[in-house]
């Protein structure tokens, strides 16, 4: 398979069906990034389609000496975090909180249990730092390339970062059901 950079230079040159392989190499990737953010799977599917077509209309302004894979990532966080500002001014968070499922389905797993509550803690935190903790541990994106995605200086990332799990910990720390998990784990 050609290198990125390579693709993208021959659909510069009109070879524009090539630009499927980039969508199909790094799709998975932008619809856990969007999920990441929004944890709602239609418009995770919708704004995913969107970054693509952003993408596409930028791809003139793509510098090959880069990865292609941090700057379509700096275009889905942009597009996430606009979103997501849209958003506020139509819909509450609560109306769009896993907090507000149910719990009582004896279908639902303690682990599931549990995976909902984080994201709903992750929901409280701001769009950067909620960007920044998924990028980090659920995408495995290395200092660098968060640095790169996210505009913010290498000498501050490391301090951003803790700075967000700091606030991460103190919502959690505000969950009932945490403290209670904590105290149980704690003995």
């Amino acid at each position: 398979m050609p290198k990125d950079c390579e693709i993208v230079e021959n659909i510069l040159k009109g070879e524009i069906e090539m630009y499927e392989l980039l969508m199909e190499k790094y799709e998975g990737l932008i619809k856990s990034i969007i999920y990441g953010m929004v944890y709602n799977e239609e418009v995770t599917k919708d704004l995913t389609q969107e970054i693509f077509l952003k993408a596409y209309k930028k791809l003139k302004q793509y510098n090959p000496r880069h990865p292609f894979k941090s700057w379509l990532t700096r275009i889905a966080k942009n597009h996430a975090i606009d979103y997501l500002r849209r958003a506020k001014y139509n819909t509450s968070l609560n109306e769009v909180n896993p907090s507000n499922f149910s719990y009582a389905d004896e279908d639902i797993t303690l682990q599931e249990e549990t995976k909902l509550k984080l994201e709903t803690a992750m929901l409280k935190l701001g769009e950067e730092n909620r960007m920044l903790l998924y990028l980090k541990y659920h995408e495995n994106y290395s200092n660098t390339e968060l640095s790169d995605i996210m505009n913010i200086p290498m000498k501050n990332i490391r301090l951003k970062i803790f700075r967000a799990k700091e606030r991460l910990k103190k919502i959690l720390e505000g969950d009932e059901y945490f403290k209670s998990y904590k105290e149980v784990a704690n003995g």
